[in-house]
Order: C-alpha cells, then structure tokens, then sequence
C-alpha cells in the first residue's frame, strides 16, 4: 500500500511538473508576439552554419524604445532572403529584456515544447490517477 501511494505521488508530482513547465513555456512564446515591440534592426554579423541541426545566427543592433542601443544575437531568424550584414530587418523584442528576448516576427511560434509539456502533464496525471484508484481499491 505504501509502493502505491507513493508511486501515485511519484507519478502525481510529475504531472504537476510538466504542466508548469510546459505553461511557463507557452506564456514566454506567447507574451513576446502580445506584448513586445517591433522595431528595424542593422544586421552586424550573419553565422550561418550548415548541418544536421542548424546553430545559425545573426547579430543585430537596434535602438530599445528607452533609447539604450543593443546588439544581440538572434537565433530565431528567417532565412529567406539570407540575411546580409548591413541590412535592415525588422526583429520584435521584449521591453524588458532586449538583450535576450528578441526575434524575427516572421518565424512562426515555437510550441512544440509547451505541446511536449501537456502531453507528459495528461500522461503522468492519469498514471498517478490510476495509482490512486488502485489505492482506493485496497481500503
């Protein structure tokens, strides 16, 4: 009866977890398309590395709307055209965070991951549900 109890925990604990990882991950891909600011950005530097799993960047400066100038690399960047180094293009960012939350509006939103999240969260969740209807079926 214990093993049961806390494999249910176990399973239950899980559940919660992805669930939180996968809401915290919706609301940062999420919040930046709602609430960020678009602006034009000088493209500084363009790494482009080809391979099975693509690490391209571009490094980009732009001017925050409380004036701060910020270069940054952006790695969810559209690759068509391809990007040369002087262009202009326009990049969305975080207000609050535009050296690290900054990206091409015209990449579409990643929620693979919070999908992930869900699914582990319903797995998990019945899991721990079937444990403790077992559980209940001992008493």
């Amino acid at each position: 009866m214990r093993t049961t109890w806390f494999k249910a925990s176990f399973y239950l604990l899980f559940a919660a977890f992805f669930a939180v990882a996968g809401g915290a991950e919706w609301m940062s891909t999420s919040g930046i398309r709602a609430y960020g600011i678009t602006t034009k950005a000088t493209i500084r530097e363009v790494h482009h590395f080809y391979g099975r799993y693509s690490e391209s960047y571009v490094v980009v400066e732009f001017t925050a709307a409380d004036g701060q100038q910020i270069t940054t690399d952006v790695t969810d960047y559209f690759w068509w055209p391809e990007p040369q180094v002087g262009g202009v293009t326009e990049l969305l960012y975080d207000p609050a965070d535009p050296w690290n939350r900054v990206l091409d509006p015209r990449v579409g939103p990643d929620f693979l991951i919070p999908a992930v999240c869900f699914v582990g969260a319903l797995i998990f969740a019945v899991i721990g549900a079937l444990y403790l209807r077992r559980l209940r079926a001992i008493r």
